[in-house]
């Protein structure tokens, strides 16, 4: 399973996305189970150049 599939696991039955509609250029947010990196690596374009990911 690639990164896109692990995204689109947050996705409900609508196609609606909880990280796109909370997560917003410029956020600061949190990766609190960065394990391989693949949340990360989806958090990052939704923060944009302006927003910062941590991951732990």
């Amino acid at each position: 399973m690639g990164a896109y599939d692990d995204y689109l696991s947050f996705c409900n039955a609508n196609g609606i996305c909880l990280l796109n509609k909370t997560v917003q250029k410029g956020d600061y947010v949190s990766d609190a189970t960065a394990g391989r990196g693949k949340d990360t690596c989806m958090l990052a374009p939704l923060v944009g150049e302006d927003g910062i990911v941590w991951s732990f």
